[in-house]
């Protein structure tokens, strides 16, 4: 190839002009070259500004999803606290009701716990990342978790305090807290004394309340009439009596009846009228005779009257 040379011929076809250009081998390889680092600079600095370019798009998009990520946490937060008071308030009301059903309480611990572990890790919703915000979510989202278990923790436990309520109140219904004789007057109280007949130091298993003849007597709770005399022999000491079982083995005895508006077998409720005040049997006036027994033991019936 030494030697040889590349003739470019210039012509013009207006006015004849002829001009001849002469190249080397050596300056063609030059200007190759010299085209080819021309053409990759080229596409070297279009690379970099469209790099750049997308790059800052990139971050714009970043950043208003991670300024959308903050309102969103923040909306979080707000609906955190609102069921984090919701869960206090439920937790005092359900402590308030167990000391008033005499019911054992949780701990603290218990209570937070649920069936699950507890959350420690603190959050904030004012990220500085993407990545942060995204963390913080997670943290969000796993207290979320704890406070259902909290929420299904309190549930049952409302449950438990709505069952021991029932049991209650059914037993509240089955024993005895009233006067069985509206107004009166108490003439002997329970435990010993001189017997009014015999004047004998005699233990009194009951309360006399005296009223007149035909004041009504009332059941002082629910329960069902176990035993009534209505014929008795002039002997008898307790004349015309009932006998109502409350259940619970609480059972209570009214001596003395003039009248008598119950049978064995029939179910009463508290207040329900069952007889009279009367003199039947040993007596000095009309009066009624009330005994409380629990488990077969007399009772003070003072400590069953709550009215």
């Amino acid at each position: 190839m030494h030697g040889k040379r590349l003739k470019l011929i210039y012509f013009s076809t207006g006015d004849s002009e002829v001009k001849e250009y002469s190249l080397g081998w050596q300056k063609l390889l030059v200007i190759f070259f010299g085209f080819l680092i021309t053409c990759i600079l080229i596409v070297f600095i279009s690379l970099t500004i469209f790099t750049d370019f997308f790059n800052d798009a990139s971050v714009a998009s970043l950043k208003k999803t991670n300024s959308q990520l903050k309102d969103m946490l923040a909306e979080m937060e707000k609906k955190v606290k609102k069921i984090e008071g919701g869960v206090e308030y439920i937790k005092k009301t359900d402590r308030d009701l167990r000391i008033f059903l005499d019911m054992a309480d949780y701990t603290e611990d218990e209570r937070k716990l649920g069936r699950g572990g507890l959350i420690k890790e603190p959050y904030s919703v004012y990220s500085n990342s993407t990545d942060e915000a995204l963390n913080n979510a997670t943290r969000i989202n796993k207290l979320l978790d704890e406070l259902d278990k909290r929420m299904e923790f309190a549930t049952e436990s409302r449950d438990e305090i709505s069952h021991q309520r029932t049991e209650n109140d059914e037993r509240w219904r089955h024993l005895p807290s009233i006067r069985p004789v509206a107004g009166g007057r108490v003439t002997d109280t329970y435990g010993w004394r001189i017997h009014p007949l015999t004047q004998q130091r005699q233990f009194h298993e009951g309360l006399d309340i005296s009223a007149s003849r035909g004041t009504p007597i009332r059941a002082p709770a629910d329960g069902v009439v176990e035993r009534v005399i209505s014929k008795y022999k002039p002997n008898q000491s307790y004349g015309r009596e009932i006998l109502i079982d409350h259940g619970n083995g609480v059972k209570t005895l009214y001596a003395h009846l003039r009248n008598i508006h119950v049978q064995v077998g029939d179910t009463v409720k508290r207040y329900q009228e069952i007889g009279t005040v009367g003199d039947s049997g040993r007596a000095t006036g009309p009066h009624l005779h009330y005994e409380v027994h629990k488990d077969s033991e007399s009772q003070n019936p003072v400590d069953y009257i709550l009215e």
